[in-house]
């Protein structure tokens, strides 16, 4: 996005509690990678060890960003995308599953993933 805000919410009150301003990569610098996952951790930071939950989209959510998150006593949930190169390929697959069924694995007893198929294709 160019000149957006990342904003961390309570879920409750839904109050702002910290943001982080954006506002686009500087001409000639290199374009950041995991930008999301960097983005969710550096808002993370302040919260470590407090026993939260961090809740994000898949923009903001990595594998190793879960990982780093349970390391400093924060859960996390988030949405990722099917096409992550993390993601199992059993996880990946779901033409010939049900609607409304369920997959589950795990990563390092970390992590545990979730593939739901909400409906056809």
């Amino acid at each position: 996005c160019v000149g957006c805000v990342w904003w961390v919410c309570d879920s409750k009150t839904k109050y702002p509690l910290q943001e982080k301003l954006y506002t686009d990569r500087q001409e000639g610098n290199e374009r950041e990678t995991n930008q999301g996952e960097n983005v969710m951790l550096q808002l993370a930071k302040s919260y470590s060890k407090s026993g939260r939950t961090i809740i994000a989209d898949n923009f903001f959510t990595t594998l190793e960003g879960a990982k780093r998150l349970t390391k400093i006593g924060l859960a996390f949930v988030g949405t990722i995308r099917s096409n992550k190169r993390c993601i199992p390929e059993e996880m990946r697959k779901h033409p010939s599953r049900p609607v409304l069924s369920s997959r589950f694995g795990f990563n390092d007893n970390l992590v545990s993933i979730c593939s739901y198929v909400p409906k056809k294709k």
